[in-house]
């Protein structure tokens, strides 16, 4: 191309630039034409009142850099070759906007794109690429037809060069501390801030910032919204009904739209309501229940945010959806009467799923026993539905079927044998069936009667091998969970049986289910010492070591295990504690 062709490109695309800004009547575009000054072709003077073009009305000025190209086909993408020394200048100058004109061949078309260089962008691009003499930035394309769009970028653009000066090196390697995961250990972020703009949705770059504890802003992305979603718990009045819902606003630049309790969608622009089933009990429970208020009442208002007539009637028939609705709350009350966490969800349901749901719904709640193909003698079971591991009780009825119960361990036990002696039986809580597993997944366990089962029969010294390994187990299975009651319980049980044993292993097992909760205390770490100086038993000592955090000492005791006591030790909870420590 010519010189001539390269100098009609350029003042061509700055008169168009010039004439989509000037529309908006509240930016003046003073651009030098042909200017072979350095860097900067101008600036954009944005104000606040509309025509009104005086100092009392003016925001701020804004640099920018303008060039002109001429392509065959305008597409809505672009990248433009920055020169890096360029690039060099506008962050040392706090930054500036560049636009590119795009024109087709004629000069009747065109497009206007643009990239935000602020300091943290240029770093950003420049990361790695220093040594270029250009580099290739993806631009975005400005929508010249909607001015508050053009407006609040502009706006957003000045209010965030301020908050960068200084800030964006700062800036920019907090940001790779925080990506990696490798944050300096002095490192305080007070909170997290958004440089939000009203027209943050509709493309328009915006900086997310870190704040320090001494109020310093420091930019560490910047993002492009696609939607903005604000969750709320709010009142919805249909009619005389009144209900309290978990909402979600959602605003995009085509719509705005809210998702109640994950089933109800309902578009304000559209005015429409589509239902689909959320995958959690709770959420169908609220939502079916507010569609059950539609059919009398079919005008919904959620103050400050909707009020509209919404026709439902032709989305579920009302007897369907009373049916659902009545079958979802004996569901939840079935759960409740076992205990159970409310948090079911549908996700995934197989057949064998509905069948058990149905099983304990029709037992539980409407009182009909079923038949059984299969016949245990264990008082208790475990049934699995969904996302939850349940225990219930099966008893048989007189009729020869059975009901579903909720597991009563105040009133039921088994009975253990006593040194291999078939003819001499003991009662003991009927927990002691549980594994490792099952205390680690049970979600409905009623832990206060299953401490007063096994505390309540007399038989302790007949019993307690037992209950001392269901308290191993109690203990590894928090230890795989994380489960707070589980700890509390075995806690408890620890305690329980350290009040009623003098022996070493006692004290060692309730020390332990301590240490998991704090750090010992220097009484308690006394007495453990002084037990260590009495005991004889390289186990003993082994665990007691681990207690007072003595890696040296532990270490080397375990090398003088044998490899059996090695294995026994590893199926023990203490060794978890030992490979935390070592680990550390």
């Amino acid at each position: 191309m010519s010189n001539n062709a390269n100098i009609y490109t350029e003042l061509l695309a700055i008169c168009k630039f010039k004439e989509c800004l000037l529309r908006t009547k509240h930016i003046v575009p003073i651009v030098k034409e042909i200017d072979k000054e350095p860097v900067w072709d101008g600036n954009l003077y944005v104000y606040k009142e509309k025509g009104n073009v005086n100092n009392k009305s003016l925001i701020d000025s804004i640099p920018i850099q303008v060039k002109g190209t001429c392509k065959n086909r305008i597409s809505n993408k672009l990248s433009y070759p920055i020169r890096t020394d360029d690039l060099e200048k506008f962050e040392s100058n706090g930054g500036c906007i560049y636009f590119v004109v795009v024109l087709n061949n004629s000069g009747k078309r065109f497009s206007v794109f643009y990239k935000l260089l602020l300091p943290f962008d240029i770093l950003s691009i420049m990361q790695g690429k220093e040594n270029q003499s250009t580099i290739n930035v993806h631009m975005n394309k400005l929508d010249i037809n909607n001015i508050s769009q053009m407006l609040s970028l502009f706006k957003s653009f000045i209010n965030d060069r301020k908050k960068q000066g200084g800030t964006a090196k700062q800036g920019l390697k907090l940001r790779e501390q925080l990506y990696t995961g490798k944050t300096n250990k002095d490192l305080n972020i007070k909170e997290f801030n958004l440089s939000f703009s009203a027209n943050a949705w509709d493309n328009i770059p915006t900086y997310i910032y870190a704040k320090d504890n001494n109020e310093v802003e420091l930019p560490i992305d910047c993002v492009l919204f696609k939607e903005i979603s604000t969750n709320l718990y709010t009142e919805i009045e249909i009619g005389s009904d009144v209900h309290f819902c978990n909402t979600q606003l959602i605003k995009s630049a085509k719509d705005e739209y809210l998702i109640i309790e994950n089933s109800i969608y309902i578009s304000k622009n559209h005015k429409t309501l589509k239902f689909k089933f959320s995958d959690k009990l709770e959420e169908r429970i609220a939502a079916l229940n507010i569609m059950k208020s539609l059919y009398s009442n079919n005008t919904i208002n959620i103050k400050n945010v909707l009020k509209m007539s919404i026709d439902i009637k032709h989305l579920i028939p009302i007897t369907e959806l009373c049916d659902t609705l009545n079958y979802h709350i004996k569901i939840k009350k079935a759960l409740q009467m076992i205990k159970a966490p409310l948090n079911l969800s549908f996700n995934n349901f197989s057949e064998d799923d509905l069948y058990k749901i149905h099983l304990l719904v029709s037992s539980l709640v409407d009182n009909k026993s079923f038949k059984r193909n299969t016949v245990t003698t264990d008082p208790l079971a475990i049934m699995n539905i969904g996302n939850l591991c349940l225990l219930i009780q099966i008893e048989k009825t007189s009729n020869g079927e059975f009901i579903i119960k909720p597991a009563d361990f105040i009133n039921t036990n088994i009975k253990v044998s006593y040194d291999n002696i078939p003819n001499i039986k003991y009662p003991i809580s009927a927990c002691i069936i549980f594994k490792k597993h099952d205390w680690a997944t049970i979600d409905n366990l009623p832990y206060d009667d299953i401490y007063k089962s096994i505390i309540t029969p007399s038989y302790f010294k007949e019993t307690i091998g037992n209950i001392n390994n269901t308290l191993l187990d109690i203990i590894a299975a928090f230890d795989e969970s994380k489960k707070t009651e589980l700890l509390n319980l075995a806690i408890k049980i620890s305690q329980w049986i350290k009040d009623n044993e003098t022996y070493e292993y006692s004290l060692i097992n309730y020390y332990q289910c301590i240490k998991r909760e704090r750090p010992l205390t220097d009484t308690e770490k006394s007495i453990s010492l002084d037990m260590k100086y009495k005991c004889k038993d390289d186990i003993c000592n082994f665990g007691i070591s681990v207690l007072l955090d003595n890696a040296d000492e532990a270490n080397y005791i375990w090398s003088k295990l044998s490899s059996d006591n090695q294995e026994t030790l590893k199926s023990f909870p203490i060794f978890t504690l030992y490979t935390n420590m070592i680990e550390t």
